[in-house]
């Protein structure tokens, strides 16, 4: 009689637990290379600082969503650049220390800024992307994109 109750017991808590379905992931990286984030002066980069991952469970697209909250650090022309709270950082005609979508608009092989998302489980790659960092990639952000000083507010 006793096991029975507890076998009922489990059961019915076990229809309260559903799978995960989101998570913040500990293991991320900057795929720039070394030699390139370590520079001085520092160059221009997205410098990401948590990640998150989110699994639909419901949908049967079962999309992962994975969605980086960061900074933007460093110069693309090696100039200094003005403090924080400088008007410069509001204006969308200075430049420096911010991230564009096109850097050098002027080249002849024109480029835009580039967000490459790779998602590796174990020994393979179920994912990978590269998409318009400035159109596709940003939420709650424009282009040209400055860094944020007082996260006091965020």
């Amino acid at each position: 009689m006793q096991s029975w109750f507890l076998t009922c017991l489990l059961a019915s808590c076990l229809l309260f637990f559903k799978p995960a379905a989101a998570a913040q992931i500990a293991a991320f990286d900057n795929c720039l290379p070394d030699t390139y984030k370590a520079h001085d002066p520092t160059p221009l980069q997205w410098q990401p600082l948590y990640v998150d991952a989110v699994f639909d469970t419901q949908n049967k697209s079962h999309t992962l969503r994975v969605t980086t909250w960061g900074n933007v650090t460093g110069s693309y022309n090696k100039v200094a650049l003005p403090a924080p709270g400088d008007p410069n950082w509001s204006n969308p005609e200075y430049t420096h220390g911010k991230i564009q979508q096109e850097p050098n608009p002027d080249m002849e092989n024109r480029r835009v800024t580039t967000l490459i998302t790779k998602v590796n489980v174990l020994t393979y790659e179920p994912f990978n992307d590269a998409s318009d960092f400035c159109k596709d990639s940003l939420i709650n952000g424009t282009c040209p994109l400055a860094p944020i000083f007082d996260t006091s507010t965020l």
